[in-house]
């Protein structure tokens, strides 16, 4: 790259006044305000490490989907983890909040249908 096309681009990120990616991150944290979730980081945190948090055999039938309203949304692949899941509401909520640094006060499941993602 010459020094001409460097000084150009940083010209331009000066005009713009924060890079790019942080334009990105603000602008997806405020979406998810709106729809009531989480900040980027928070949702990365459970999504990210969810094996981790509740370990690998919920992990296996146990799907986090959203954050809302200080409520995690999972999914389920079969009706029998949906029980299981809302037996163990209060122990994933628990893990999932001190993993991440939030309050879950609450777990609403959903049971995929055959065929569908979620």
């Amino acid at each position: 790259m010459s020094d001409q096309s460097h000084r150009d681009e940083s010209d331009e990120l000066d005009e713009i006044g924060e890079a790019p990616t942080a334009n990105l991150a603000s602008e997806l944290n405020a979406l998810l305000r709106r729809m009531g979730s989480e900040t980027s980081d928070v949702v990365a945190g459970v999504f990210g490490e969810w094996e981790s948090i509740v370990g690998s055999q919920i992990a296996a039938h146990v799907t986090p989907v959203m954050i809302k309203d200080a409520r995690l949304v999972v999914s389920v692949d079969d009706p029998a983890w949906a029980t299981q899941t809302k037996f163990l509401e209060s122990d994933i909520a628990k893990k999932v909040s001190q993993a991440t640094k939030m309050t879950i006060l609450g777990i609403d499941v959903r049971v995929k249908r055959p065929g569908r993602n979620t």
